[in-house]
């Protein structure tokens, strides 16, 4: 779970005026709403999806964590409160209006929609990440690449690819036989930096 801020890939982008925002994407937005709470200084998100069938966060109270990914959350709109730390979900404490599924474990084949798995299996150690526009142009897909902070020729960098549904439809290691890839991040050229 990352914090919906401004993305230079699409994704979650924040309003500073309260007014919806467009993502260059096609992601979904957030917009502030003055709406009342319990707590009179928490500021209030409501997630928007900017095109039909949109992945947006949703709520759930399930407390035990689970063994296989789980579904794409489907409501299109959620309204989140930061620091509103009171869902329970696959060993995180998470704000109300957000979920959390398990798409990948270290050393073991990524689960890929189809029922099938990856060949690779997901890196040990994940460190830096970032979001990117699905390299085989899958509309409103991404990939989500990170390194491993693994040493003796075990690091590297691996993606997962998504579809615009959240949906996962692929995992490879992009560069593999290095130690220590830890720090990283997307250059101003739109690359990665191991």
């Amino acid at each position: 779970i990352s914090d919906p801020t401004a993305s230079p890939t699409g994704g979650l982008t924040a309003s500073p005026t309260g007014g919806p925002t467009v993502s260059p994407t096609g992601g979904p937005t957030v917009s502030t709403t003055n709406e009342p709470t319990s707590d009179p200084t928490a500021e209030r998100f409501t997630l928007q999806p900017v095109v039909a069938n949109t992945v947006a966060p949703s709520v759930s109270t399930t407390s035990a964590p689970t063994d296989s990914p789980t579904d794409s959350p489907t409501d299109p709109t959620i309204t989140y409160v930061p620091g509103q730390l009171e869902v329970e979900e696959n060993g995180l404490l998470l704000s109300a209006g957000l979920s959390a599924r398990i798409i990948a474990r270290s050393d073991e084949a990524v689960p890929i929609g189809d029922d099938s798995v990856s060949d690779d299996t997901f890196h040990v150690f994940p460190d830096a990440a970032a979001c990117f526009a699905h390299p085989q142009g899958i509309e409103n897909g991404w990939a989500y690449v990170s390194n491993s902070n693994a040493n003796d020729g075990g690091g590297g960098v691996g993606a997962i690819y998504f579809d615009e549904q959240g949906q996962v439809t692929g995992y490879q290691r992009l560069l593999k036989g290095t130690n220590y890839n830890s720090g990283g991040g997307v250059s101003p050229w739109g690359t990665w930096i191991s």
